[in-house]
């Protein structure tokens, strides 16, 4: 089966240490939201742990339903997007409704989380948690998420690289550790869709040194974007806590969609001129097909949107339509089917496709022609 893409891009919760479970500090999802609203807009929604609204510096484009190429997109998700020729940087911060201590005695331990989609492996998606010290004055401020291909934790104390190029899900839980050293050195840990604590990490116990003596309480949190232009990003289900399972119980993560090593352009040897474009998205599965008839007609087909489990070496029935009116980014939608596409992948790389429609019918041993960059064939 394609692996299903659970990314996302980087973690947001944190825990002080605790012998007993309890609710995490802050939580903070955006699925009860109302349509296209900024989240600043009053009111920002209900939160544990949260007060007032989100904070935005000026013309950050954080929306809750929609994009700036949907502004109905209902997602249920907050989404950070902005015009394709705009680089800037973009910040929202909220403040917590308490001071909420994550560690003040050697050893403690807190925990960070949140879910991302879909993950930008050359994106700039950071989380932060703004700490005053115990004691009375500033603190350093954890932060963690991605940027430039590499995991980052603590302001940039802890880095490693994203494994295997471009993340393989399309969302991902993000969920960090940090154990507090009063002397100075603490030790981070880092999981990507963990079934539990001992799940293999990404960032493995690795010291660092970015907290303070005195101990620290949160006292807001910061979403911050940047150099993703034309590429939104969804996140949800921020969380804050004391254990483990604060930041990763009851998260419901998305139905899995196809692995994204599918997506490219494929043809048949032995048919010149016949063409498929394989999509595995956000949504599902979808098949392009480029092309001509007998006569020499030109022939532009798309498939239904497929939502199932994708597995090797199973047949697949979408009906096909053909795109014949509209112009390019206003597209018309078809009304009627051109009839079917029987498709089988015996791995990421070749398959078999049957047509049968209105044209006629056609078979083609599907090789690979193309591929996303950085991105691997998993099967």
């Amino acid at each position: 089966m394609y692996p299903r893409l659970i990314f996302g891009l980087a973690c947001f919760w944190l825990l002080a240490s605790s012998n007993t479970l309890a609710d995490p500090f802050i939580l903070e999802t955006f699925t009860d939201y109302p349509d296209n609203a900024l989240i600043s807009a009053s009111p920002a929604g209900p939160a544990l742990g949260l007060s007032g609204d989100w904070h935005l510096d000026t013309e950050s484009n954080f929306y809750v339903n929609r994009t700036e190429a949907d502004l109905n997109d209902g997602t249920g998700k907050a989404v950070y997007d902005f015009t394709f020729d705009d680089n800037g940087s973009r910040e929202a911060l909220r403040l917590t409704s308490s001071d909420h201590v994550l560690f003040s005695e050697d050893g403690d331990v807190f925990f960070a989380s949140f879910l991302i989609q879909p993950a930008r492996v050359m994106g700039h998606m950071i989380f932060t948690l703004v700490l005053d010290r115990l004691d009375g004055g500033g603190q350093p401020e954890v932060s963690f998420g991605m940027k430039d291909g590499q995991f980052v934790v603590g302001n940039g104390g802890v880095t490693v690289d994203v494994s295997g190029g471009l993340p393989s899900v399309t969302e991902m839980l993000v969920v960090l550790k940090v154990e507090y050293g009063d002397n100075g050195n603490e030790v981070v840990t880092l999981w990507v869709d963990p079934a539990d604590e001992s799940s293999d990490p990404v960032i493995d116990s690795r010291p660092v040194n970015f907290l303070n003596p005195g101990g620290g309480k949160v006292t807001a949190v910061a979403i911050r974007g940047d150099q993703m232009a034309g590429q939104p990003a969804f996140f949800d289900n921020l969380r804050v806590g004391l254990k483990f399972d604060d930041v990763t119980r009851d998260v419901e993560l998305p139905l899995l969609a196809p692995d994204s090593s599918v997506n490219g352009l494929f043809y048949d040897v032995n048919n010149p001129g016949h063409g498929l474009d394989l999509g595995a998205h956000t949504q599902g599965f979808t098949v392009f097909y480029y092309g001509h008839t007998d006569d020499g007609e030109r022939l532009w087909l798309h498939s239904e949107l497929f939502t199932g489990d994708l597995e090797y070496g199973v047949l697949y029935e979408l009906e096909m339509y053909e795109c014949i009116d509209g112009l390019f980014g206003n597209p018309v939608p078809p009304v009627t089917t051109w009839g079917t596409l029987t498709i089988s992948l015996a791995n990421c790389d070749s398959g078999h496709a049957s047509f049968n429609g209105i044209d006629g019918q056609l078979e083609m041993d599907l090789m690979r022609l193309t591929r996303l960059p950085e991105v691997g064939c998993t099967q």
